[in-house]
């Protein structure tokens, strides 16, 4: 018989032997608890060091089957609680794409950055180009700060698609297409934009 949990009242814990069982047998009730206890903290943190909604969810599922894949080895122990261990695998995660993203702007190079710009609107100054499109870079979500910001720096889309697990390039291809068109619609909705013209 299924296990109800009624997370909500609080009337019924799961012991962290129960919750890698569950993660383990992929038990919808677990993993539903998991995420209402744990991914509200997970989620806050990320949020609050730099990161998105989106960013919090990409976070708290990577982290979930990273700890998914570790419950699989029969002689895995958590050396802590299960939120405990789940909390630190997500910080570690944000903070190596955080350090990635820093790595990565360090390298941008300027006349790529304007490429997107030029496409809009020529006739706009060189500096005021870059302004307008770091302000806008600066409101995509991670994910797609991460696709145009290798492929401005001329990483070949099979590669891109490697670094950010991709299933295929034609995905990494669609991604980088969707990323940019919401770039350039964010560009193109700015007052400043408008003003330049």
């Amino acid at each position: 018989m299924e296990k109800i949990i009624t997370h909500q009242s609080n009337q019924f814990m799961l012991s962290e032997e129960e919750l890698l069982t569950g993660l383990r047998e992929g038990d919808r009730n677990v993993i539903k608890y998991i995420y209402t206890n744990y991914f509200p903290g997970i989620s806050f943190f990320i949020q609050n060091n730099k990161g998105s909604e989106e960013d919090g969810r990409d976070i708290f599922q990577e982290s979930l089957l990273i700890l998914y894949q570790k419950a699989k080895n029969p002689l895995f122990n958590l050396s802590s609680s299960f939120y405990t261990y789940l909390f630190a695998i997500s910080k570690n995660l944000w903070l190596k794409r955080l350090e990635k993203k820093r790595k990565l702007r360090v390298t941008f190079l300027e006349k790529e950055e304007l490429m997107i710009v030029d496409e809009l609107a020529s006739d706009i100054n060189r500096e005021s180009q870059y302004r307008l499109f770091r302000k806008k870079f600066g409101e995509l979500s991670t994910g797609c700060q991460e696709v145009l910001e290798l492929f401005f720096n001329g990483t070949p889309m099979k590669e891109i698609a490697q670094k950010l697990n991709f299933g295929s390039v034609q995905y990494a291809k669609k991604r980088k297409f969707q990323c940019k068109e919401k770039l350039i619609s964010l560009i193109r909705s700015d007052e400043l934009y408008n003003e330049l013209l």
